[in-house]
């Protein structure tokens, strides 16, 4: 858990990877804590920090089927937005209750929910009614690995590039980052993004 002695994400919880959950510790750096914590109180977080040896960060990714968007926003960078289906959130629900049952069978003795406006829960009962009360604008998420806004199939399903990444109808443009990935594959996508801009590349080379 201690980012200055380790890697971070060096264990998977890999038991629910059948529904798209998996759960693993997180990187616990002084500015990583506070950022997750930028919603609480000051002092909480002050005495949240000054305790780090005491504490655990973990994250529980899930992977959701809402879509995104990108805006473009004036003056800044674009704004991407997921929109969560009811199922996003039962799932997500389900996969906090099975995190905190796992933690505290660990010997966690507090848990702080991704909801600022939440106390600390010190018991699955406690879990069980923030789920029960919780609401789809409740969650304070984080998103990575955004991916598949130009995805490579036919038009007709939906594609916006061929399988050499480029775009229908253009021939001298070539995407070959995570944008042409048909969909989220639900792990770290970094070998894959570097499979397909390899293979993009050696087939445009091969076509020169």
């Amino acid at each position: 858990m201690d980012a200055t002695r380790g890697t971070m994400f060096t264990a998977q919880v890999q038991e629910h990877s059948g529904l798209g959950v998996l759960v693993m510790p997180s990187n616990l750096t002084l500015g990583g804590l506070g950022a997750a914590l930028a919603g609480r109180d000051p002092g909480q977080v002050a005495e949240l920090l000054a305790a780090r040896a005491h504490l655990g960060m973990f994250t529980t990714q899930v992977r959701v089927q809402g879509t995104a968007r990108i805006s473009a926003v004036l003056g800044g960078s674009p704004l991407l937005r997921h929109g969560l289906t009811g199922a996003d959130h039962d799932l997500m629900r389900l996969a906090f209750r099975r995190t905190a049952r796992l933690l505290f069978a660990a010997g966690a003795v507090e848990l702080l929910p991704p909801t600022s406006s939440a106390p600390p829960l010190r018991s699955e009962t406690d879990v069980a009614e923030y789920c029960a009360r919780l609401r789809p604008g409740d969650w304070e998420l984080v998103s990575v690995h955004g991916m598949a806004s130009c995805p490579m199939a036919l038009p007709e399903r939906g594609g916006v590039c061929d399988d050499r990444g480029r775009p229908h109808g253009f021939t001298n443009l070539h995407l070959c980052d995570a944008s042409v990935l048909p969909g989220a594959p639900g792990i770290s996508p970094q070998g894959t993004i570097m499979s397909y801009a390899h293979e993009i590349v050696g087939r445009h080379l091969e076509s020169t």
